[in-house]
């Protein structure tokens, strides 16, 4: 079965996405986003592409919105989010 699933996760990275985007495992969901968006512009699959790694940058943004409201982000991408330095714009 674990050959069968790992056939299946490179054929179809956006299926395991979308299963760690549900299961709110948002850094390895982002991870296969990005794996999902690079399959389909390899195949010229450009609406595709952009769809896959649009989810990505939501999952990332997520965190994002997470910090701006209160809330603790998870995982690596929300540690990093949370130790990046606060950029003042010139005045």
């Amino acid at each position: 079965m674990r050959e069968q699933f790992t056939a299946i996760a490179a054929a179809e990275p956006e299926l395991v996405a979308h299963h760690l985007t549900q299961a709110g495992l948002d850094e390895p969901a982002i991870e296969w986003w990005g794996k999902a968006g690079d399959q389909a512009l390899r195949r010229s699959a450009f609406k595709e592409a952009a769809t896959h790694l649009g989810k990505a940058i939501i999952a990332v943004l997520g965190g994002v919105v997470a910090v701006a409201i209160g809330v603790a982000p998870r995982g690596r991408i929300g540690r990093l989010i949370l130790d990046a330095p606060v950029i003042e714009p010139d005045r």
